[in-house]
Order: C-alpha cells, then structure tokens, then sequence
C-alpha cells in the first residue's frame, strides 16, 4: 500500500522469490510458484505530477477548481460546476475535454469527474439556458380533475406539481401513470385531494392521473339460523356511505341485531326486512339473528243474556282468566271478562271453557266460539299465525 503520492515501481520488484506480476489496480503482487523460503523487494517512488488545464468558454457559470491544478499521474480530478441562476445548467458536452473518462453527475450534472489522468490534458465546460419542456396531463377514466391540466412548460431538471381532486368523497387518486419521469403521489386526508410531484424533468411528456373508488369491508353473518342476510361474508361498499342488508327470515321469525360495529346509527326499515349501517369510515361487521314472531292471543268470554249464569257455587260470581281456560266461579251477575296471553308464532293453543261448581269441575260442553275456525263445545283449539282474538259465548 503505497503512502499519498506515491506509487509501486513495477519495473523494479527484487528479491529471491520467482518472478511474479503486480495485479489489482497496482495494489497487489503475486509471486511465481514458492518452492522454498525467499523475499521480495518492492519500491515505491513519487508519481508524476500532471496539470489538467480548465476553461469555462461563457459568463454563465463558473467551475472549481478554476485553474490548472498539478495531479498525481492515474489519480482521478473532481470539479464543481456552478451556472450563474437556475435558468442555466452545465451542458455534458465532452467534445472540448482532453482530459481521459470525463463523467458529468451529481444534481443537474453540477459536478465532472476525470481521470485517471496520466498526462497533461483541458478542461473546458460549457453553460447553456436549460431548455423547456412540455408535460402534458390528463385523467383517465373520469372521477376526478387534474390541475393545471392539459399543457404546462416546464424547464429541464425542473419538477411539475398537480392538484388531483377526486369527483365525490368516495373516490380518491389511487395512481398516476405516462412517461414522465416517476414522482410521488402523496394524499391529503384533510380535503381528501392527493399531490403528484413529477421526477426531474428532461423532455417532452405526459402524466395521466387516475381515480378509484374507495371501499370498506363490511362483514354479515346470522348466528343461530331460521334465516338468511344478503349480502353475507365479505362485502365491499364504498368508504363514507352506508351498507344496507336483506334479511330473510323463515316463517314465523323476525330479524333482530346481535351486534353492530361499523358505528352509531344503523336502523331496521318498518318489518326489519332491511337493515342499514352508519357511515362507513373503516372495517366492521354485523350480526343478525332472527328470533320467533310474538303475538298477542285475546279470550272475550261474554256470559249468557243478561250476564246472568246460575250456578250452585256459594261464592260471588266472577269470571276468572286462568291458563288456557276460562273459568267460571259463583252464581249471580257476571260481568264480560277479556284474558290476554302471549304466544310465538305456530303455537298451538287449546282454549277450555270451565265452570267451577264445588266440590265438581264442569266443562261448559255448549259454549260458542268466534274468531277461530272451532265448532260449539268446552274446547277450542288453534295455531296462533298472528294478532288473534277468540269470543266464547256461552247460551
């Protein structure tokens, strides 16, 4: 490893091993076959000094070093390159520079690389007004705007911003495509319009934007069956809107909500056939179940004319509502008795018209029934389908 400036002597490697070569770029020797204990002898002696010669030809930038500068003979020289305003740029012409590999880089070519240099060689680097371009934007598709649209000029190296404005809240700018160098699309939640800010510019292109609608994942499902929801599983629907669900329950049963996560508000239409969610603002489920239709069965028990029945009980009369009866107590004036009850939908009912004699139970084998499709007798028996009341007379 030779120290700064200096360099091995390649012609001048001694010593007692067998002859070798240098190898890697001057950095390493290898010697010819060991075959028994030897030495090698390297020298190092200063590298020549060379002189690039620079020049710039215009007023419009400058280079630095700005002068002939001496550099140790294979090592690489490194300029600045300065335009004097963002209107001009370093031109990457290599046909005025002598000096060998010359490489322009860095941002807009603001630095030239040359070398290894192994003699005196020029430098002369050129200014130029960058050019202009035109970047041409549009949409595809629809649903949204671009701004500016249509055609903007734009100089070399320079980058283009567009606005891009989704149609309605549910859609948003989800890529941008063309030849112009890539950019990046950044969205702004506040106002729910995304910033594309090209690549640096170097010719005549295009950017075309492009809307998606946005969309959340709602997830229905039934837990104990005697129904169905549509959609069920997995559902997309479009961010900021609701999700609505067709219940399809079996005869006899209604739609009720276990569970609703998808936020505050969402509501059964009148006969919870329908239901609807709150807005969507991110993913959530609902559960339904569907649980049997309850109704309300009315007994009108009416005594005979004149609310008179004669009985041999010592107690007053009174009608009594008791479970699936109605029983008759006492001897006297009874006034018209109305018992309520409370079934699920296909319950099947048997009414017993009774009286109540001690020390004798007596069933009332001629009472008269309406509202129900019975026949005259002490019992009556349906299924209960709906809302229902049943009238028993007695003669």
């Amino acid at each position: 490893t030779p120290d700064a400036g200096y360099e091995v002597v390649t012609s001048n490697v001694g010593g007692s091993c067998p002859t070798g070569s240098i190898i890697n770029n001057f950095t390493r020797y290898r010697t010819g076959q060991i075959k028994d204990d030897c030495n090698v002898d390297l020298q190092f002696s200063l590298k020549p000094v060379v002189t690039p010669s620079v020049h710039s030809t215009d007023d419009n930038g400058s280079i630095s070093p700005s002068v002939a500068t001496p550099v140790y003979t294979n090592d690489t020289q490194v300029f600045n390159l300065t335009p004097t305003n963002s209107s001009y740029e370093a031109l990457d012409d290599i046909s005025d520079i002598t000096c060998p590999n010359p490489v322009f880089s860095g941002p807009q070519n603001t630095i030239l690389t040359v070398g290894p240099v192994v003699a005196d060689c020029d430098v002369e680097v050129h200014f130029t007004a960058k050019p202009s371009y035109t970047v041409n934007s549009s949409v595809s598709g629809g649903n949204g705007t671009i701004s500016p649209s249509g055609d903007s000029s734009v100089q070399k190296w320079d980058t283009q911003t567009f606005t891009l404005t989704p149609g309605s809240s549910s859609y948003v700018a989800s890529s941008v495509t063309g030849d112009c160098p890539a950019g990046t699309l950044t969205y702004n939640p506040g106002d729910n319009t995304s910033t594309y800010v090209t690549g640096e510019i170097m010719g005549n292109c295009s950017v075309i934007a492009h809307f998606s609608e946005q969309t959340v994942t709602v997830n229905s499902s039934v837990t104990g069956g005697n129904g169905t929801v549509t959609p069920q599983g997995d559902t997309d629907f479009p961010e900021g809107g609701t999700a609505q669900f067709t219940l399809n329950p079996a005869t006899g049963y209604i739609a009720n909500l276990v569970s609703d996560n998808c936020g505050a508000g969402g509501s059964f239409n009148g006969d919870n056939t329908t239901y609807t969610t709150a807005n969507l603002s991110g993913a959530c489920s609902v559960v339904f179940e569907f649980i049997p239709l309850t109704y309300t069965l009315t007994v009108d028990f009416q005594p005979s004319s004149g609310g008179v029945y004669s009985g041999d009980d010592i107690y007053d009369p009174e009608i009594v509502c008791g479970p699936l009866a109605v029983w008759l107590v006492g001897e006297g004036a009874i006034d018209e008795e109305v018992c309520t009850y409370t079934y699920n939908h296909g319950h099947s009912v048997t009414i017993t018209a009774v009286e109540d004699v001690l020390p004798i139970v007596t069933y009332i084998d001629d009472a008269q029934w309406s509202g129900v499709a019975c026949a005259d007798g002490d019992t009556c028996t349906f299924s209960i389908t709906g809302n229902t009341t049943v009238t028993v007379t007695t003669p």
